[in-house]
């Protein structure tokens, strides 16, 4: 539905709604004692849009929480169509204290020259390097060596998909750092969390 409400330009509202939301359950888990972070998917046109800043401050203020309670996941197509802007926002709300993350990582641009010089703070391994790991070797050396250059550009490594726990196993004696996936749980509420 995201491309639907990019063209139809609900995405600007929605994200709005999403971002109030997601602060707000943050805000409350930390008000009963857990020190939990939130993720907040962006779109291309999230990324660009000149009052991304203003709606994510806005949340902040109502909320009480710290930019550092708050991780934004971008993909790779966000630097496509325009990376120099996109870069240019990138760091803007690096340097106001959100944590970044590279979502679905391997699946578009991965472009190692920009990977270098974006300050994020975790990769996210696309579920489809995962979904199949044990019985691929291909996605296994994808995901071996997508863990390693993470780790040694100083990131934290996101694997998504996990389904089982043999797969989790895997991750874990490479030292995936999170795992991610209906192994663990499926989405549900916020109260049912």
């Amino acid at each position: 539905f995201i491309p639907v409400a990019e063209e139809s330009g609900l995405i600007r509202p929605l994200t709005r709604w999403i971002i109030r939301e997601c602060l707000r359950t943050c805000a409350q888990w930390h008000a009963a004692g857990f020190t939990l972070d939130v993720s907040i998917n962006l779109s291309a046109l999230n990324l660009l849009d000149p009052e991304l800043m203003d709606v994510l401050d806005q949340g902040l203020r109502e909320t009480g929480l710290q930019a550092s309670s708050v991780n934004l996941e971008i993909t790779e197509s966000c630097f496509m169509d325009s990376p120099e802007r996109a870069m240019e926002v990138v760091h803007r709300l690096h340097k106001h204290g959100f944590k970044l993350s590279i979502d679905d990582f391997g699946t578009g641009y991965s472009s190692l020259s920009y990977l270098k010089n974006l300050p994020i703070n975790e990769l996210k391994i696309d579920q489809g390097f995962v979904r199949n790991l044990l019985a691929n070797a291909g996605d296994q050396a994808i995901v071996a060596s997508t863990m390693d250059l993470a780790h040694n550009l100083k990131l934290s490594v996101v694997a998504e998909g996990i389904e089982d726990a043999a797969t989790a196993a895997w991750l874990r004696e490479r030292h995936c750092d999170i795992g991610q996936g209906y192994c663990f749980a499926k989405p549900m509420p916020p109260d049912q969390f």
